[in-house]
């Protein structure tokens, strides 16, 4: 996996938590501001990316399953 998606993702996080002032986001919002982004990233490549962020602990990732689709809830550490 490339460096810049992991960089790109993080980016996207702390775009998503000044813009909406919010701590919680989905995989889903992320996945959106990330299309506008690089239209040719995959899920796979974000949910990568995602778990990277999670082991330097800068998110917290947690599984939810809402209405038969896995959504991922990404909490943002200070």
């Amino acid at each position: 996996m490339k460096n810049i998606t992991v960089a790109l993702v993080n980016d996207v996080i702390e775009t998503i938590h000044r813009l909406k002032r919010q701590e919680v986001m989905t995989s889903d919002e992320i996945q959106e501001f990330l299309k506008r982004a690089r239209p040719d990233i995959t899920e796979a490549e974000i949910r990568k990316a995602l778990m990277v962020l999670e082991l330097y602990g800068k998110i917290h990732v947690r599984r939810l399953v809402k209405g038969g689709k896995e959504i991922y809830q990404v909490v943002k550490r200070r």
